[in-house]
Parts: structure tokens; C-alpha cells; sequence
């Protein structure tokens, strides 16, 4: 019973832990679109004054 308990608990840290991951690599992407939409804004702000 105790064996069956710890693989559970193991099992539940690791899902755990790819969750955690998975959301940290979901923010990164997020905060990477955001900036690349910012220049790109700022790059076609620019576009539009020079002509």
C-alpha cells in the first residue's frame, strides 16, 4: 500500500512540476508576442510619419 501511495504522489509532483513548466513557457511566449507586436507597431508608426 505504502509503494502505491509514494508512485502517486511522484506521479502527482511530476505533473505538477509540468504544469508549472508548461505555464512558465506559455508566459514567455505570451511576453515575446507582446514585444514583437509593440515594435511592430511602433515600426509601422514610424512608416506612417516618414511618408
Amino acid at each position: 500500500m505504502m509503494q502505491l501511495l509514494w508512485r502517486e504522489y511522484v506521479a502527482s509532483r511530476r505533473s505538477a512540476t509540468f504544469w508549472q513548466e508548461l505555464c512558465q513557457v506559455e508566459k514567455h511566449l505570451s511576453e515575446r508576442i507582446t514585444e514583437s507586436h509593440i515594435q511592430l507597431r511602433q515600426n509601422y508608426l514610424r512608416l506612417m510619419q516618414e511618408q
